[in-house]
Order: C-alpha cells, then sequence, then structure tokens
C-alpha cells in the first residue's frame, strides 16, 4: 500500500505530532481504520513515499529526520523512497541504498507514452495523439514535469496524462 508523505506538509505539522499520528490522519480521511492502517504496517506491506526530504525547513528537518528514522526501525518490513536534489544526505541511522535516477529525455518520454498505452486495458491509438499533442505550447507544464525524475512529478504527470487524454483526445 503506497503512502505518500510530502516533506513540506510534514514540515507544517505541529511538533506534538508523530509521523504516525500523521498518517493515521490520512488514513482516516480516507475511511481505513487505524487498526487496518497497523496491519499494514505490522505486515511489512506499506511502502513509503517521502518526497522533497530536503524540501523541508532547516529548522523542521532534524524533527523529521528523527519521525523518520523512528518509522525505519519499527517497520523494517516496509519499503522506503525518497526523493530529493542531487547531493542531498539524509541522517537516518539505517543504511539506504542511493539511486540517481536521471531526467528522462524526449525519446525516452515517448518511449514511456507508447509503453504506458500498449498496456491490457489501454487504448495504444491514444499514444501518437499524446506524443503529437505534447509538443503543443499548452502543454509545456506536463512536458517539464514528464522529464524530472522526482518521484511526486511522475506521479503527476500519469495523472494528468490520463485526465488529458480523456479531455484533450475526446474532442
Amino acid at each position: 500500500v503506497p503512502i505518500f508523505i510530502g516533506s513540506r506538509q510534514l514540515a507544517v505539522t505541529s511538533k506534538s505530532e508523530t509521523l504516525l499520528t500523521y498518517i493515521e490522519k490520512m488514513f482516516e480521511q480516507c475511511d481505513i481504520s487505524t487498526d487496518a492502517l497497523y496491519e499494514i504496517l505490522n505486515k511489512g506491506r506499506a511502502i513509503f513515499i517521502f518526497d522533497g526530504i530536503d524540501e523541508a525547513p532547516a529548522s523542521e528537518q532534524e524533527r523529521i529526520a528523527i519521525m523518520i528514522d523512528s518509522l525505519l526501525q519499527e517497520y523494517y518490513d516496509c519499503r522506503f523512497i525518497f526523493s530529493s536534489r542531487l547531493g542531498s544526505t539524509f541522517s537516518f541511522s539505517a543504511e539506504l541504498q542511493k539511486v540517481i535516477i536521471a531526467p528522462l529525455k524526449k525519446n525516452q518520454i515517448e518511449e514511456f507514452i507508447t509503453y504506458w498505452f500498449s498496456q491490457p486495458g489501454k487504448e495504444p491509438n491514444l499514444a501518437q495523439d499524446m506524443v503529437h499533442k505534447l509538443g503543443f505550447t499548452a502543454c509545456s507544464g506536463i512536458r517539464e514535469l514528464a522529464g524530472r525524475p522526482v518521484l511526486r512529478a511522475q506521479k503527476i504527470f500519469l495523472e494528468d496524462v490520463l485526465i488529458y487524454s480523456k479531455m484533450a483526445f475526446s474532442e
């Protein structure tokens, strides 16, 4: 179960709020009980995705690092993904594997779109229309996000691709 946590949003939580209470609130908003949440966590079925881990204000970075470190130690069977800018370091006690994801080039974006729409249940004929329309000035924001390696940008890109494909190609 993916659990997306934006570091900027986490940074503005009250000093007394823990990372777990923050996650509990997220699940409550989706009508998922805390019992179900802890079952997911205890069975190692969560994938924590921390976006912009280096973008939290400097005054909050130590507090956030302590909360994340606690989560890493308590739910070690879960998976953790952290996105940040190049050169960022983390002060967690756990050993983490660092992977650098290069930005996508134009031809890679086109290959990704073609592959995405060739999957079962998708409409392959939309791929070429999508690639063509990404060249339009109105799509510059989507194009920019598509090339960024940041997980959040890729998430937004995929959502925008689906929304845009429904709107733009139905004309």
